[in-house]
């Protein structure tokens, strides 16, 4: 009996594809494939370039759209989507095997959103808004949707930007060809978000590298705690082998019509707290703490985008006796310890102001000795 029950077991995963373990009762982000070399699901058509579209976050997200819109849509109609689902679209980088379908998806959805490099051309922003669809550039790492994040495009020979999904099992970052670097973009991925890597899937662009490179990144992905990988496109077929040798059953397999599947992140911390990601949604000045001090507090302020912020400290006159922050800030959270000792200040009532363009923000300080 045991061993009937195990067969129907290896048959049900092995028709469900990607499901990279059982998630009863849970709420799942599913990405399924649709364009890529390979074919997973028979009746679909393999070609170079890659797309895959990610459903179960707060919006559907199409990710890249392949080199060809005939076999994108072919595909996307052979898996049974509908594009009128589709919310948005993220384009990793400007290359026609990531950027071709884009015509023939937005003839079929175009109230949409595109997000898409800054450095993209403007010829190729005119043809977005000729279809009604909306540009949006991206610059500094920014959070798309609930628990969706961009890396922001990273600058190389070619600038290129990658998705990270926030999960209940840590970060899946999917890639269209990494040429900013495959190891940089885990990085930056971990450094926006301060937690573990649990899939990494797309291009990793290590066609023209040797074995020894691609087993020294292979090394560097598992210094970097990633728990398991689905390498395809421009990673190479050497590449992908090797990368399926170290990983094992952790090895995801790509190719169009698999369905890659992983459980939501809850609100429920089941007793664990969550880190919070680094990105925030707006500029904000905290209230020092603590407050009253003697002899220090500590000030944080939050920065959603690359901005120029000034932060000064002013007495009940009005006169400004600090400067704390006069630069040029990346989006992110930041603190600055302020000792009265070292600011040779006096016991009194002060007022800390945040400017960032039209932003301002002030918070009252009270300092006792």
């Amino acid at each position: 009996m045991k061993k009937i029950i195990s067969f129907i077991v290896f048959i049900l995963v092995s028709f469900i594809g990607g499901t990279l373990e059982p998630v009863m009762g849970e709420e799942q982000i599913s990405v399924s494939i649709l364009y890529d070399n390979t074919v997973f699901k028979q009746g679909t058509l393999a070609d170079w370039g890659f797309a895959c579209l990610i459903e179960g976050t707060e919006k559907t997200i199409l990710f890249d759209t392949g080199t060809n819109g005939k076999i994108l849509m072919n595909n996307i109609d052979i898996l049974g989507i509908d594009p009128d689902n589709i919310d948005l679209i993220a384009i990793s980088h400007n290359h026609p095997d990531h950027t071709g379908g884009l015509d023939s998806v937005l003839g079929r959805k175009s109230e949409v959103s595109v997000y898409l490099g800054a450095s993209f051309f403007t010829d190729f922003i005119r043809i977005i808004s000729s279809y009604g669809a909306k540009s949006v550039k991206v610059d500094e790492p920014v959070k798309i949707c609930e628990h969706v994040y961009s890396t922001g495009e990273l600058h190389g020979d070619v600038n290129e930007q990658s998705l990270v999904l926030d999960t209940e099992k840590g970060l899946v970052i999917i890639t269209g060809c990494a040429h900013t670097g495959i190891v940089n973009i885990l990085k930056k991925a971990k450094e926006i978000l301060n937690k573990n890597i649990y899939l990494v899937l797309g291009g990793f662009h290590l066609l023209e590298y040797s074995d020894t490179e691609i087993n020294q990144i292979i090394e560097e992905f598992k210094t970097l705690g990633v728990e398991k990988c689905g390498a395809t496109h421009c990673t190479g077929d050497r590449a992908i082998a090797l990368f399926k040798n170290a990983y094992g059953e952790n090895y995801i397999p790509m190719g169009v019509g698999n369905v890659i599947k992983f459980p939501k992140l809850t609100t429920s911390t089941k007793g664990q707290n969550k880190e919070e990601s680094k990105i925030p949604n707006i500029y904000k000045l905290g209230q020092n703490y603590p407050n009253p001090f003697n002899p220090a507090t500590t000030i944080c302020y939050s920065v959603p985008k690359t901005s120029f912020i000034t932060i000064k400290v002013f007495d009940i006159l009005g006169r400004e006796i600090l400067t704390l922050v006069n630069e040029e800030k990346s989006a992110g959270k930041y603190s600055i310890r302020l000792s009265a000792s070292n600011y040779r200040i006096s016991s009194g009532i002060y007022f800390c102001r945040m400017q960032a363009g039209s932003f301002k923000a002030t918070k009252k300080l009270l300092l006792l000795k």
